[in-house]
């Protein structure tokens, strides 16, 4: 199973709980992704191991950018719901 967590400032003070439940779901086999859309200006030490493992959506990276609007493109057939 695939879990993913998307938060505004991870990791914070006020969402320590995510990393909490990320390390169980871990070890019940599930894997889990962490996406913020901002990184916090501020992050105490024993947190700050896990911005290794946070995908971060700003600032917003050209390449990355390109390439999945390139695919939205042509694979839209594909995803868009026609019904």
């Amino acid at each position: 199973m695939r879990v993913a967590y998307l938060s505004n400032r991870f990791p914070g003070q006020v969402e320590s709980y995510v990393w909490e439940e990320a390390v169980e779901l871990r070890k019940r086999g599930c894997e889990v992704l962490l996406f913020s859309f901002r990184k916090p200006t501020q992050v105490s030490p024993e947190l700050a191991h896990m911005t290794d493992e946070t995908q971060y959506l700003l600032p917003i990276r050209f390449l990355p950018a390109l390439i999945a609007t390139c695919l939205l493109i042509f694979k839209f057939p594909r995803i868009a719901d026609f019904g």
